[in-house]
């Protein structure tokens, strides 16, 4: 079993990333809290449809799960997340899905501590997440 742990901040958050998407809303984090808040209310879905492929073993279904996951954490600044959703992308690419489960489970650690990161800045803002 995996062991719960703290992702350090420069591991957790692209801030490049997040710099360009107040950029594109001239400083303001209103686009921000936006598309956080679109991915946050479909992260469930998507990670149990990413559970359900592993267990069936659903090459392709996991490979274009986490690719997509990847690719929105991604644009999103969530930098840790997107590289452990590529972890699981390799895995259905390779047809090994081994510990598979245990990367969806850190998958989702890292993704409840992105969110924890950005329901703070958004509080700093006086903005309600």
């Amino acid at each position: 079993m995996l062991e719960k742990k703290v992702i350090p901040i420069q591991e957790l958050i692209n801030n490049e990333v997040l710099n360009d998407i107040l950029e594109l809303d001239d400083g303001d984090y209103g686009l921000l809290l936006e598309l956080v808040g679109e991915f946050k209310g479909d992260f469930q879905t998507s990670s149990e449809n990413l559970t359900q492929f592993v267990k069936t073993s659903d090459f392709d279904g996991v490979t274009s799960a986490a690719h997509k996951l990847k690719g929105t954490g991604a644009n999103l600044g969530m930098k840790h997340f997107s590289k452990v959703a590529y972890e699981i992308e390799q895995k259905g690419k390779n047809k090994d899905l081994e510990n598979a489960d245990e990367r969806i489970r850190y998958l989702i650690d890292s993704f409840d501590q992105t969110i924890d990161f950005y329901t703070n800045l958004f509080h700093e803002q006086g903005l309600e997440f």
